[in-house]
């Protein structure tokens, strides 16, 4: 994984809870096309995006490093093993033919902007990591959610059974 960021790479933002993704378009200015909402200049500062399953963003060409707000960025282009990337120049050229003419109908668990990158750079509708990994995520959640709720209630079980002796024997020295 290479660090210093070329026109056509797919760039990665790690932040705190999540990934953002775009491709760079111009490595001496520092550009990424990506996709965000509409109205905000950060990916999740409409937390729409959340809760709104089939959110329309628009294609946004901006600085890495007002997109980065001091969190690390690199390149990433993990998917070239199985794909060839299309040239740089042709990467550049397709994404910025994208900005503020292609809406993007963003969906966090299928479509969202890894997926984005990944048709970008490759013309391939893809599932990136960041959604089977969000989905892994939320799947791990909810069985230890299960699996509290079954040791509660459990213990909820076997108190109200302690609760229950202890009836019996105060009943039964009382006679």
């Amino acid at each position: 994984m290479s660090t210093k960021i070329q026109v056509g790479d797919m760039v990665r933002f790690d932040r705190s809870f999540y990934t953002h993704w775009g491709v760079c378009v111009d490595d001496l200015k520092g550009e990424i096309v990506h996709v965000g909402p509409e109205n905000d200049t950060h990916e999740l500062d409409s937390l729409r995006v959340i809760y709104d399953s089939n959110m329309r963003v628009i294609v946004k060409k901006d600085r890495i490093c007002a997109i980065a707000e001091g969190c690390k960025y690199y390149a990433d282009n993990y998917l070239d093993k199985n794909w060839d990337p299309f040239p740089k120049q042709d990467i550049r050229n397709f994404a910025l033919e994208q900005v503020k003419k292609c809406s993007w109908t963003y969906n966090l668990w299928l479509r969202n902007c890894e997926s984005f990158a990944i048709w970008l750079r490759y013309r391939e509708d893809y599932v990136g990591d960041q959604s089977r990994n969000a989905t892994i995520g939320v799947g791990i959640t909810a069985g230890l959610l299960a699996l509290g709720a079954a040791a509660l209630g459990a213990y909820s079980l076997s108190q109200a059974d302690k609760d229950e002796e202890e009836k019996r024997k105060r009943k039964s020295l009382k006679q």
